[in-house]
C-alpha cells in the first residue's frame, strides 16, 4: 500500500471525480455520544481514486475527519480515509471497524452515512452487509 500523500503532495479533483454536495462537511454520528467533533466528506468517481483532494478543497477539515469515495464502477465498494490524528496533513486509508481514539468503531450505515458505534454494538452488526472497502 502506498503512503498517503501529505497536504503539499495531494491533488485537487480530476474532471472524473464528482464531489457530493460540493464537499460539505457532514457531522459524524455516534451511538453513545450523539455528535462528535469530527465530520466527513464524500465524493463519487467513475473509478477508485488514489487519495482525497487537496485539503484546501475540504472546508472545515480537522484531524480525525473522514473522506468517503464511492466509485461508480462497483456500487458495493467504497474508499475511506481518516485525516491523520498523528501526522499533520496526512490521509490514511481505513476500513469499516476502524477504531477511533474513544474506542468506538466505524460503520457504514444502510443509508450510506458513516457512524461510530460502541464496541458492544459493533459486535451485533452483520458485517457481511457492509460495503467492501478498497485501498489504492
Amino acid at each position: 500500500m502506498d503512503a498517503a500523500p501529505k497536504d503539499s503532495e495531494s491533488h485537487s479533483f480530476s474532471a472524473d471525480v464528482r464531489p457530493s454536495a460540493q464537499l460539505v462537511r457532514q457531522d459524524l454520528d455516534t451511538d453513545t455520544r450523539g455528535k462528535t467533533q469530527n465530520g466527513w466528506f464524500q465524493s463519487t468517481s467513475p473509478q477508485p481514486i488514489l487519495f482525497p483532494p487537496k485539503n484546501e478543497c475540504l472546508p472545515g477539515l480537522i484531524r480525525g475527519d473522514l473522506f468517503l469515495n464511492r466509485p461508480d464502477s462497483d456500487t458495493s465498494t467504497c474508499q475511506v480515509w481518516v485525516f491523520s490524528t498523528l501526522q499533520a496533513g496526512v490521509w490514511q486509508p481505513i476500513s469499516w471497524g476502524y477504531e477511533d481514539s474513544t474506542g468506538q468503531r466505524l460503520i457504514i450505515r444502510e443509508d450510506g452515512k458513516l457512524q461510530f458505534v460502541s464496541k458492544s454494538q459493533w459486535g451485533t452488526i452483520d458485517q457481511s452487509q457492509m460495503a467492501r472497502v478498497i485501498y489504492r
